[in-house]
């Protein structure tokens, strides 16, 4: 089983191989979005989790391959919470991501880097709209996970913080 750093490089690794020819929206290789995520957290845990975040939800890798390259329980349950789920409703999905630390802080992150518009060489209307409504989601997840006191999702109450 892969501990530490180990682990962060095999996480490297698997995720070069399992987003190989993808892009993102800027035209880059997709690996450099979970690598700028891992980038963003602390620990080795949270860096692994970061850097294979998209494997499961984006590639032909599954849990069980995880766990057999190697992967703790805990990363693979956390690789499992922060991964999508055909059907699933977004704000149960955010509440399962909530309730699993590494999940909620590297999907955090996730969406902090998703939000970054600089990243994005033809910006549109859609793209803003869509990194304001990660301001929100980053919000509740920081909420439903104890980092910040109550509040309302009220769009008119956060809108002075809009993009």
């Amino acid at each position: 089983m892969y501990r530490g750093s180990e682990a962060r490089e095999a996480a490297l690794a698997i995720a070069t191989r399992a987003h190989e020819g993808q892009v993102d929206k800027g035209g880059h290789p997709y690996i450099s979005h979970p690598i700028a995520v891992a980038e963003m957290v602390t620990g080795e845990g949270a860096k692994t989790v970061a850097l294979l975040h998209d494997v499961v939800e984006d590639t032909d890798t599954t849990l069980d391959d995880l766990r057999e390259y190697g992967f703790s329980d805990k990363v693979v349950a956390s690789v499992d919470a922060i991964s999508r789920r055909d059907g699933e409703a977004e704000y149960d999905y955010l509440k399962r991501v909530a309730e699993d630390h590494l999940a909620c802080v590297v999907k955090i992150a996730d969406m902090t880097h998703n939000s970054n518009l600089s990243r994005i060489p033809n910006l549109t209307s859609k793209d803003i709209e869509k990194a304001n409504g990660y301001l929100d989601k980053i919000k509740l997840l920081k909420y439903r996970s104890g980092f910040l006191q109550p509040y309302q999702l009220d769009p008119q109450q956060s809108s002075n913080q809009r993009i």
